[in-house]
């Protein structure tokens, strides 16, 4: 897909034109960054020789500025292309339920950027979608680069709680399982990271019933759901 997403609302108005920047572009200036970040340190160094040390502390903080740009952009682009762009609201999948038995439903899932339905079969009385998200801060958004999410996971729920403790579970991946993931660097580095501003998980259950479709969209507060056609509205009504 972790495509990685983030829940982020934008710092400035959208622009009009599309300035995010790819995966590669990333990684391209990054390693650019990197090399510049050499060749200012071997500067310090030179200048440490020469006993000038005010250029020599401006070549070191240049450097290190440049390490921790670089450093941050290569991780990015390593595992980027697995997060999806999100700008506002982002319609990122419908969701669908035929029942196969009393708390056991066939249930459709079809990813925004894709054609492809994916099937899975859960127990339960309602259904829950979790997703990660990441934020970044100025300057990265000022850039054009937007917040990022990845959808996680699809379980079964209970309604009643000695159920949802002893019943069979159905818990499904829907993120990538790459051993490289943004996710896991963004939670290990997160010190060493400026421009992240936040990473989280974001959750959404509702009740499954026969027939029943929703829309499941990424906003401002996490994960939404909204019904699609009567017998998602009717499964609303009579939740309990």
């Amino acid at each position: 897909m972790l495509k990685l997403s983030t829940n982020y609302a934008r710092m400035i108005p959208n622009l009009l034109t599309d300035i995010s920047i790819p995966a590669s572009v990333l990684g391209i200036t990054s390693m650019f960054a990197l090399l510049l970040a050499i060749v200012t340190l071997l500067w310090s160094c030179s200048s440490i020789k020469r006993s000038r040390l005010w250029r020599a502390g401006i070549y070191a903080l240049l450097s290190l500025s440049l390490f921790m740009a670089s450093a941050n952009g290569l991780l990015s682009s390593l595992n980027i292309h697995n997060y999806q762009r999100l700008i506002n609201e982002t319609e990122l999948a419908q969701i669908s339920f035929k029942r196969l038995a009393p708390q056991h439903f066939l249930v459709d899932i079809r990813l925004a950027d894709s054609a492809a339905i994916n099937q899975f079969e859960v127990s339960g009385d309602e259904w829950q979608l979790s997703a990660r998200f990441i934020k970044w801060k100025p300057p990265l958004t000022l850039l054009g680069v937007d917040n990022l999410y990845q959808l996680d996971r699809l379980q079964g729920r209970y309604r009643e709680i000695e159920q949802e403790r002893l019943a069979p579970r159905s818990v499904y991946s829907l993120g990538s399982q790459s051993s490289l993931d943004l996710w896991t660097i963004s939670r290990k580095l997160v010190g060493y990271l400026p421009w992240l501003d936040a990473f989280y998980g974001s959750a959404v259950y509702l009740p499954m019933q026969d027939k029943a479709r929703f829309s499941i969209s990424a906003g401002l507060g996490g994960l939404l759901a909204r019904p699609l056609n009567p017998e998602a509205s009717e499964a609303l009504e009579n939740w309990q």
